[in-house]
């Protein structure tokens, strides 16, 4: 069983919240962040699968770099992978369709998402990613068995509780009591330096501008501006212990939504996420990287940890 377990970054609810901007913008500012505890619920029950069960557990986050020491402390407490799609959460709807493309290109069984964030509440995300890739819908869930392509869920309903039998694939939006606050795990130091130091290769899926796009006018089409990317950031990608395994030219979408064409595909490794956070953190690297930023009209970028291979497909 693939099991995907969807990770919002949140403010801590110790943290002070301060704003900005005529009260207008959220200030960051020492502000700490952690796993929504609705999600860490979820990743908590799919550690109880892989582990009674033998399922695998990824995690996905959609969101910006930032994000990523939330995501290792997810990997700390036990995930086998975790998933960052580099996109702003702008809404409920948009971060659904970013996890519609995860859940629908890894072909995962149960996706557990928690029923909402404490940031922003919205409780929507869980329902729409059950209705964009076709999987049964649970939410308010508070107790989950799986026993081969069947699940028996119990949700919270206005005056008591509902029993749920259903299949898989199975989206569902759980919360407090889906394992008690007692099971959940603390991840520790060495995990958390340990997925640090894991090995990691992304997937750039990229798509290219005709016309570039530089906020100084120049005229570039966005293949020789992403040139001029590949140039001058090769020497910074090396210096940290960076190589490309894999390149190809992208043909078709064989699975997946018609509309994404790409124009480029890599798997750059790098020897840990140290190395990558490293290079993007280059001041060298963040001087040119605006040749990207003007040549790239999209784009995906998929963190993986390196498993044992296997015969089995898939």
């Amino acid at each position: 069983m693939k099991i995907l377990v969807c990770i919002s970054h949140v403010p801590d609810t110790t943290s002070k919240i301060n704003f900005t901007d005529g009260d207008t913008k959220f200030d960051t500012n020492g502000v700490q962040y952690v796993i929504n505890p609705n999600d860490e619920f979820g990743l908590t029950r799919a550690m109880w699968f892989k582990e009674k069960q033998g399922a695998s557990v990824d995690v996905v986050n959609v969101g910006g770099i930032e994000t990523e020491p939330t995501l290792r402390k997810a990997l700390a407490i036990g995930a086998d992978a975790a998933i960052r799609v580099d996109a702003e959460a702008k809404d409920g709807f948009a971060v659904a369709k970013e996890l519609a493309k995860v859940v629908i290109d890894g072909g995962y069984d149960l996706v557990i998402a928690g029923r909402e964030s404490i940031d922003y509440n919205g409780g929507m995300v869980p329902g729409m990613l059950s209705g964009l890739t076709g999987a049964n819908f649970v939410t308010n869930c508070i107790s989950l068995e799986i026993d081969g392509n069947n699940a028996k869920a119990i949700r919270e309903i206005d005056g008591g509780k509902e029993t749920v039998n259903t299949s898989l694939p199975l989206v569902i939006g759980g919360q407090k009591g889906l394992v008690e606050e007692s099971d959940l795990r603390i991840p520790n130091m060495r995990g958390i330096m340990m997925a640090r130091k894991k090995p990691l290769n992304m997937l750039n899926l990229v798509k290219l501008r005709h016309r570039a796009d530089y906020a100084d006018g120049h005229k570039s089409t966005g293949a020789e501006a992403y040139a001029a990317y590949g140039k001058e950031s090769g020497p910074i990608f090396a210096g940290v212990g960076g190589k490309i395994i894999w390149r190809g030219s992208p043909k078709a979408m064989m699975i997946g939504p018609k509309e994404e064409i790409w124009d480029i595909a890599f798997i750059a490794h790098y020897p840990s996420l140290n190395a990558f956070l490293a290079m993007i953190m280059n001041p060298a690297y963040q001087a040119i990287v605006f040749h990207r930023q003007a040549a790239v009209a999209d784009s995906r970028l998929l963190a993986n940890h390196e498993l044992t291979s296997s015969s089995e497909f898939g």
